[in-house]
């Protein structure tokens, strides 16, 4: 009888054991799922959104004016409507070796800081319907997995003007 005692005792404390062990990690394995939501207005009144939007990060060496060598890092962001063939694609470019958190002006002159970009295709892609005026692209979170952040751009096409703004969570294709 004192060994079924003992020994049920030791599987009580046991099992205790084993419940109240806890994971201090301190990691949260928990990720966020790529997704994004765009309005539109203006000559084109809609929202767009899903989860098919990706990011790639590339560096390119190029010559500069002086004859030296530079860095110049795009990364590009392609989002893809659930219902529709429409396509918005961005991209932030900068001298360097890494696109970092920020607000970026839309232009093209890096040098004046205006390196931001965007065009949105009703056609997945295939043609431009409208590029970007003017606005920004704000980049909120970016790690070697994902990049965060909003936008808030105009743009002009064949219609007229349209305004995109919203935000997105893209996942990494590098």
């Amino acid at each position: 009888m004192q060994l079924k005692m003992k020994n049920s005792i030791r599987l009580i404390l046991c099992a205790i054991m084993v419940f109240s062990c806890s994971d201090d990690s301190g990691e949260d394995v928990a990720m966020e799922a790529p997704s994004f939501t765009f309005q539109i207005s203006g000559a084109i009144n809609k929202t767009i959104s899903g989860n098919t939007i990706v990011f790639n990060e590339t560096t390119t060496e190029v010559e500069t004016i002086e004859g030296g060598t530079t860095n110049l890092t795009t990364l590009l962001i392609d989002a893809r409507d659930s219902s529709s063939d429409d396509t918005v694609t961005f991209a932030i470019t900068l001298e360097g070796s890494s696109v970092g958190n920020g607000n970026y002006d839309i232009g093209t002159d890096l040098f004046a800081f205006y390196n931001a970009f965007l065009n949105f295709s009703l056609d997945n892609g295939v043609t431009i319907a409208y590029q970007s005026q003017g606005g920004s692209v704000s980049l909120s979170s970016k790690n070697s997995s994902f990049a965060s952040g909003s936008i808030n751009v105009e743009c002009l096409g064949g219609d007229g003007s349209i305004t995109i703004s919203g935000t997105f969570m893209a996942e990494s294709i590098n």
